[in-house]
């Protein structure tokens, strides 16, 4: 264990490629990367050849693993989508879905974060923007009948990331669904479906729902207000 937990800090403490290199290949000599103990290892491998900006390097890596579970997966998942490379997030979870990976809820949070960037992106592709906004809703309504099969519809996080993205493409009729699937809806899962009827110019629903969250006794921020008066 103190083998592991060294191995691990000296990775992260790699400040450049030279670095990161250079104990890779003193890890490869040793044989540190068998096993389940390995496998940790390997994973924070992967993880700084990404911050690196490696990509062909970190993938590389992930599909050498002895052992290629979710969690491997989801760092390399976070590092394309946390360096701003959406469509190679989109293409990773594909991939994923091929070689027949158990994705979890955090493997489609970070799937919709990426399909949320894919979306911005649209808004500045002129000659493309229907045709990525149409991708990304259809992407997004495959994730959303994934996660009802698997039981995650009712994640907060989840569902608060579904509901961000419907209601940027309007999509009121999706957003109400994943609303209704949460078991506990937070400020957070109020305050999305509030901005998608008042950006849907659906005034009577966004105050009829001001009312309901007035009743709940929430904190009511900025952004909630100028909704209503949005609204009214």
């Amino acid at each position: 264990m103190e083998r592991l937990n060294s191995c691990v800090a000296l990775i992260k403490q790699c400040t450049g490629i030279k670095d990161l290199s250079r104990l890779h290949a003193e890890i490869l000599r040793y044989g540190f990367l068998h096993g389940k103990k390995g496998h940790i290892i390997a994973t924070t491998l992967i993880s700084m050849y990404a911050k690196c900006c490696l990509f062909s390097k970190a993938q590389e890596l992930l599909e050498n693993l002895h052992i290629q579970d979710v969690v491997s997966w989801n760092v390399m998942l976070t590092a394309y989508s946390g360096s701003g490379h959406p469509s190679m997030t989109l293409k990773l979870y594909r991939q994923m879905q091929a070689e027949g990976v158990n994705t979890n809820e955090a493997t489609c949070v970070i799937v919709l974060q990426s399909c949320s960037l894919l979306f911005v992106e649209a808004q500045s592709a002129v000659n493309k923007r229907i045709l990525i906004k149409d991708m990304c809703l259809e992407f997004v309504q495959a994730l959303h009948a994934e996660t009802r099969r698997k039981g995650f519809a009712s994640n907060i996080i989840v569902g608060n990331s579904l509901l961000s993205l419907y209601g940027k493409f309007g999509a009121i009729s999706d957003v109400e669904n994943v609303f209704s699937a949460l078991s506990l809806p937070d400020i957070i899962s109020w305050t999305n479906l509030l901005i998608a009827y008042v950006e849907q110019g659906q005034g009577e629903k966004a105050i009829y729902l001001y009312k309901h969250m007035l009743k709940e006794d929430f904190d009511l921020d900025d952004v909630i207000l100028v909704c209503i008066l949005q609204a009214c």
